[in-house]
């Protein structure tokens, strides 16, 4: 169509008017925003700032290690050598030593480094260790210097040396207290130190280990000091001493013996105490003592029960014990020996005369043992003693 003959469009102006005046459509209402809490930030940690202080630590250590180490090389070397020795030692001038006969090389050790003549006595075993030294080693006295090194000191210690002795003969039938009064006496050892180990050492001995422990006895040990000439040093090792004494009595009571004796029925503490009994009452005579045996074994086997004492009179006048030891009023053998004993009277008390029966017996001043069997025959014997002016009275433990 030809744009002349198009009709123009009308344009109805009150219809968009009214589309004006209406109110407009809300918009859709939305939803309150909820409040977000703000997470807390982790606080970040200060960086140190880098140092030297832990590499010094590091440092500082080795340095003191290595200073202990230098300071230990130079020890065990003034040790060995000796040089310098003198400015560590304890000791003063020159120190004299002295090895007991049969003293281990470990003691030797400790009483060096006593003296202060050794730094250490462990770096000294071990150097004898390593190099097989030591093995001539003379008892008796040796002088040392604290400037010795260990071939110095071994050397002294080879040195033959003629050791001063002191000779004591210590009797039978004595008490502990007597006997350490006597080597106390004769230069051997102090009373105080002997009673020290007799009371409190411990001893290489089975029949020391096989006193019982009983708290009647007096002395444990009493009895158990053999009767015997002995060659001591001055001033020696109580400890020692009494060692060389007990291993005297092992020889003496032999295994054999107390084997028969655990046979009989006897421990070997019974047997010791049952020959201090003989010991006392033979007074000395050896060829009596059997049928000594045999009269207290008579007593204690057929005695009755509940009156079985055996009523030996050195009982009655051991000076220790408080009464303990009286068989005239206990039954059956004292708590202990009373004395020391010899080998005579322990082969008695294992062996007893068999064919003696009787109960009873005495002794005059010659010598004499008159046995009985019934104690109105006993109390006749003595009083024909005692007319003939042979009645003996003996004096125990004096």
């Amino acid at each position: 169509m030809d744009e002349q003959n198009k009709t123009p469009r009308e344009f109805d102006v009150d219809a968009v008017l009214a589309s004006l005046n209406q109110p407009a459509t809300p918009a859709p209402s939305q939803p309150e925003p909820v409040p977000v809490r703000p997470v807390p930030q982790k606080p970040q940690k200060r960086k140190k700032k880098k140092g030297c202080s832990g590499f010094m630590v590091f440092v500082c250590l080795c340095l003191c290690a290595a200073v202990a180490v230098a300071g230990g090389v130079l020890f065990a070397l003034c040790d060995l050598s000796g040089m310098g020795k003198e400015l560590l030692s304890s000791a003063d001038d020159t120190v004299q030593i002295q090895v007991a006969e049969g003293a281990s090389v470990r003691q030797i050790a400790e009483d060096l480094e006593e003296e202060g003549i050794l730094l250490s006595r462990h770096l000294f075993l071990a150097y004898l260790k390593l190099t097989g030294k030591g093995n001539n080693i003379n008892y008796g006295y040796h002088d040392f210097t604290p400037d010795m090194g260990y071939g110095a000191i071994l050397e002294s210690l080879a040195q033959p040396v003629k050791a001063e002795d002191v000779t004591v003969t210590v009797p039978s039938g004595k008490t502990v207290e007597q006997i350490l009064h006597l080597l106390e006496e004769a230069g051997v050892c102090s009373y105080a130190s002997l009673r020290h180990e007799v009371m409190n050492g411990e001893f290489d001995s089975p029949l020391w280990q096989a006193i019982p422990d009983d708290d009647a006895m007096y002395y444990a040990m009493e009895g158990y000091l053999f009767p015997d000439t002995y060659h001591f040093y001055p001033n020696d090792d109580p400890h020692r001493v009494i060692q060389v004494m007990l291993d005297n009595l092992e020889e003496k009571f032999t295994p054999a013996l107390r084997e028969v004796a655990k046979q009989k029925g006897y421990t070997t503490h019974q047997i010791m105490t049952m020959a201090s009994v003989i010991e006392l009452e033979a007074c000395g005579y050896y060829d009596q003592m059997p049928k000594v045996s045999a009269v207290f074994y008579n007593r204690l086997k057929q005695w009755p029960a509940g009156a079985r004492l055996l009523q030996s009179d050195p009982t009655m006048y051991y000076p220790y014990g408080d009464g303990a030891y009286n068989t005239y009023k206990i039954e059956g053998l004292p708590p202990g020996p009373m004395s020391n004993v010899t080998a005579k009277a322990i082969e008695a008390a294992v062996y007893p005369d068999e064919t003696e029966t009787a109960f009873y017996f005495v002794t005059d001043k010659n010598g004499g043992f008159y046995f009985n069997q019934t104690l109105s025959a006993h109390e006749a014997t003595i009083s024909d003693l005692k007319n003939k002016g042979l009645w003996l009275t003996t004096p125990y433990f004096e």
